[in-house]
């Protein structure tokens, strides 16, 4: 009987162990991936649009304020835009930017790039004077052969239309910035 109580707390201490290094670990892999941070940045600013929109709608407000926010609104939606981008419109909207373009190369099925996401919306959005764009390689093959893309996702930057950095798999936010400099 004693074996068997020994046994069934023996157990249950490594059960709760195993669980506890697989919480640590998952912590410690979005820390270093940087997707908490994104995820409560994402999160807070869609709770911030939200008390905005529902505080605008409950507020009476002049028609120059109305304007204003809504040119405020646009230009906010405008920063965090990400471009689909297409073998027919790469030309005009990469390579005669006058902007530093970061090209996300990604496809709908890969769950790397879909970790990634966040990170590049975020990157979009707080960084006003870089164009991002995304290319899916499953659609675009004449772009995705042309600067040979053999793993996704992989972000390249491109300044003046020639290509100046190139990252491959999920990485840092601080690490997409480092490039874009």
């Amino acid at each position: 009987m004693k074996k068997k109580i020994i046994f069934i707390i023996v157990s249950i201490l490594v059960i709760i162990t195993i669980i506890l290094i697989s919480l640590f670990l998952k912590k410690q892999n979005d820390e270093m991936l940087g997707i908490e941070n994104t995820r409560n940045n994402i999160n807070q600013l869609n709770t911030q649009n939200s008390i905005d929109n529902s505080e605008s709608n409950a507020s009476i407000t002049s028609p120059i304020n109305e304007v204003a926010d809504a040119q405020t609104n646009s230009e906010a939606s405008a920063i965090a835009e990400i471009i689909e981008v297409t073998d027919e419109t790469f030309d005009t909207e990469v390579l005669q930017s006058e902007k530093t373009v970061l090209i996300d190369f990604y496809t709908d099925w890969c769950e790397p790039c879909k970790i990634l996401s966040p990170i590049i919306e975020e990157i979009a959005f707080e960084n006003p004077n870089i164009k991002v764009v995304r290319i899916n390689v499953d659609n675009e093959l004449t772009v995705s052969m042309k600067y040979q893309i053999m793993s996704i996702p992989t972000m390249v930057v491109l300044k003046n239309g020639e290509e100046t950095n190139r990252l491959i798999g999920v990485v840092s936010k601080e690490k997409i910035l480092n490039i874009l400099d």
